[in-house]
């Protein structure tokens, strides 16, 4: 089905509508325990992309490997484990302030799924870190 065409005068009168209908006055919000989990991530800006633009940089130095000398690849390294233990340990305390948040919304068998995935992370970040 093909987008609505609407012409500048029902443009004009849907906006007097909706001003005063005031839809925003009448917003309850979110209820449910995982909406306000997903809600509570609206203002993340994302940390993914010092990771993007590492990872885009390797691979142009991989396509000139001249470039690559021995102190290059080192800091790469080191580079790429500070930024994959940062977001592990970013994932474990947004999980465990979830089950402390909203634990009592979750099964016993979800809080340990999501304890386990917390350990998951944690052992992950601390692999990187020997």
């Amino acid at each position: 089905m093909a987008a609505r065409k609407w012409t500048d005068a029902q443009k004009a009168a849907q906006s007097a509508k909706i001003h005063d209908w005031q839809p925003w006055q009448h917003s309850t919000g979110v209820k449910s325990a995982a909406g306000k989990v997903i809600v509570s991530r609206n203002s993340y800006r994302g940390g993914s992309r010092p990771l993007c633009r590492f990872t885009h940089w390797l691979y142009r130095s991989i396509e000139n490997p001249a470039a690559l000398t021995p102190e290059i690849v080192e800091a790469a390294q080191i580079k790429s484990v500070a930024l994959l233990s940062g977001h592990a340990g970013y994932r474990a305390a947004s999980i465990t302030k979830l089950i402390t948040k909203y634990g009592h919304c979750f099964s016993e068998t979800e809080v340990t799924d999501l304890q386990e995935m917390v350990k998951g992370h944690e052992d992950f970040k601390n692999s990187l870190m020997q």
